[in-house]
């Protein structure tokens, strides 16, 4: 192969280091084949600026061509390795007087290229993409935590394993240009030249030797990106209660029939471990440990009806100890013999030294009787504290540091404060409207509680401004002091039921009936300044880990697990 047939220049006695990287003063750059249209222009007009790349003699660049794996170590020499020094170890199918031999090897020495079993390089095959991104993402040291972002490509299942840390590596660096369509990485395709030229002109950007184009089509920019789907779990049927450890590591789920605990993980979706009952039991709530190490549920056994607090090893399904919690009372049996139980609370304290229970034995005039508050030791089963006197709570939170207890009863007419050490009563704040009932809620600190509530629509005035139906309130929880308050959050109508708030407090999962934008139900994540770009169709239960990275949503196809960053 004759130079004149390279779309580089060998570059023979360059000594300059990539820090001073110059277009070329005689480089001319209009090849006759790419127009000022076409897609990869601006790429391919930088780099044979810089002396990168070159075209053929007959004015051409044929961007469309495929690149051998010696034409691109050739290029990753003019790139990036200008003064590097010529490895000692050789190639078996590449002779000392081949033409590329120095640039191989300096590919090589650099942890840009590797060859195959054999000590082959193979230097005249041309280079898959998948091969390219490889190779710059290793060679220039990048890695990244963030697996998700493979779940963008829709041919994602194509990436070799070997490959898939690194391609991951480079979509976080934007060095992955896709075109015609930004999601379809076609990872086993060779390489064109075009695309050539657009990855290590990404590099280059990414090095901070080249400005960045001030349009950059096809790049993927994993900033603009929407939500990024990770895995999702097969869950069978519409899931009954889910929960996610702290980390969003782990996932914990009750089947339909609430016969089944199951815990999987996140990333990978695989199933950790799996607790299933008798056909005598049934589980009322589960619930994870912040460390995704324990699973906990309340249990009620026929045909006594018995109510029983569990605790097992999530790893193993070894149980670890039971508690007694009553026996259910009520006139509402299943046809199996089960009595309904109208709540049950349940979640770990903060540090998953304790776990605190709510249970109600039955219904009294339609009200729970008995949902006394339980803190019961993680080590031993052992009481801790009973909280009596309460209301049963719809939804309960518990402060980062795990001494405060936030409360919302069924009616949503006031929101309760205890003090878990002394079991006492810390304050109750109530709604400063009679048309207005709080609805969900959470600890942004420790004495901080963001609470979403509604306005109900009087029976006499049928219409309400939408804007005024949901109402963002931050109070300090020690004093009493209303901190914030914000009454016109954006894209709520009559179509939303407000499912969670995030750990942040001001994102909020609204599950949408009917919703007319989507023509179904689901699931959309809204702040209270701007409409975010998610929504999940299908939806129907979901919750956020402790951080708010993560975020899972049970559909009829399974549960699934994103990563989002709010």
């Amino acid at each position: 192969m004759s130079n004149s047939n390279l779309l580089f220049s060998l570059g023979i006695g360059v000594t300059a280091s990539l820090a001073v990287l110059t277009p070329a003063q005689a480089q001319t750059t209009a090849f006759t084949d790419v127009s000022s249209e076409h897609w990869a222009h601006d790429y391919i007009e930088v780099l044979a600026d810089l002396d990168i790349i070159k075209g053929f003699p007959d004015g051409t660049f044929r961007p469309g061509a495929q690149i051998t794996r010696a034409q691109f170590a050739a290029i990753l020499r003019q790139a990036f390795l200008a003064t590097e020094p010529v490895s000692a170890v050789k190639f078996s199918d590449v002779p000392q007087n081949y033409w590329g031999f120095a640039a191989i090897n300096k590919a090589r020495a650099a942890g840009f290229l590797s060859g195959y079993p054999g000590n082959i390089f193979k230097p005249e095959q041309p280079i898959a993409r998948v091969q390219a991104l490889v190779s710059l993402a290793n060679g220039l040291g990048y890695t990244s935590d963030r697996p998700e972002y493979l779940f963008y490509y829709t041919d994602a299942d194509r990436i070799p394993d070997y490959a898939r840390s690194s391609i991951v590596a480079a979509t976080q660096a934007q060095l992955v240009v896709n075109y015609p369509s930004s999601a379809k990485l076609t990872p086993n395709r060779y390489a064109s030249r075009a695309e050539v030229a657009a990855f290590v002109h990404q590099a280059l950007v990414q090095e901070n030797q080249i400005e960045p184009l001030s349009s950059a089509p096809y790049v993927i920019n994993p900033a603009a990106l929407p939500r990024m789907q990770i895995s999702t779990i097969p869950a069978q049927g519409m899931v009954k209660s889910l929960g996610l450890s702290a980390s969003g590591e782990r996932l914990v789920i009750l089947s339909p029939a609430a016969d089944m605990i199951q815990v999987w993980e996140t990333h990978s979706a695989e199933r950790v471990t799996e607790i299933v009952t008798d056909g005598q039991t049934r589980f009322e709530t589960v619930a994870i440990s912040g460390d995704g190490t324990q699973v906990a549920a309340i249990l009620q056994t026929l045909p006594s009806n018995a109510l029983e607090l569990w605790l097992w090893n999530a790893d193993t399904g070894e149980q670890l100890w039971q508690k007694s919690l009553g026996i259910a009372q009520g006139q509402q049996r299943d046809q199996s013999g089960f009595i309904r139980v109208p709540g049950a609370n349940l979640v770990f304290r903060p540090g998953d030294d304790a776990i605190l229970s709510q249970v109600s034995l039955g219904v009294d005039s339609g009200q729970p009787i008995d949902a006394q508050l339980q803190l019961y030791s993680t080590a031993t089963g052992e009481v801790l504290k009973s909280i009596g006197q309460t209301q049963w709570y719809r939804q309960i939170e518990l402060s980062p540091d795990g001494k405060l207890l936030a409360g919302i009863p069924f009616s949503g007419e006031m929101i309760d404060i205890w003090q878990l050490d002394s079991g006492s009563r810390l304050r109750t704040f109530t709604s400063e409207s009679d048309y207005h009932r709080f609805r969900r809620m959470v600890f942004t600190s420790n004495s901080r509680l963001n609470v979403l509530s509604t306005k109900l629509e009087p029976l006499k005035k049928p219409t309400v401004n939408p804007s005024d139906r949901v109402q963002l309130d931050t109070w300090n929880v020690l004093t009493g002091e209303s901190v914030r308050q914000i009454t016109d959050l954006s894209w709520v109508d009559k179509y939303h039921s407000l499912s969670r708030l995030s750990p942040d407090g001001d994102h909020y999962l609204m599950f949408s009936v009917l919703l007319p934008r989507v023509q179904m139900y689901g699931y959309e994540i809204q702040n209270p300044h701007s409409p975010i770009p998610f929504n999940v169709r299908g939806g129907y239960r979901a919750v956020f880990n402790a951080t708010g990275d993560y975020v899972a949503v049970a559909t009829s196809e399974g549960v699934k697990f994103f990563r989002f960053d709010l």
